[in-house]
């Protein structure tokens, strides 16, 4: 699974796969999910602790 941020990278690697004669990895694309702030959830900001894992503000 790929975020659209890394969907680029994803297919440059199928591509350089293919000319050496592998077959392409199968990519599957993900939205980003949102927070209740309407700023997606991630890593850093559950760590940071300004969200949990569902997206709930766990600071104002």
């Amino acid at each position: 699974m790929v975020s659209p941020e890394t969907l680029p990278m994803a297919e440059k690697i199928n591509r350089l796969r293919t000319k050496k004669g592998l077959p392409p990895l199968q990519i599957s694309r993900i939205e980003y999910q949102m927070a209740q702030d309407k700023i997606r959830i991630s890593s850093t900001r559950i760590s940071e602790g300004k969200i949990d894992r569902h997206g709930r503000l766990l600071i104002g």
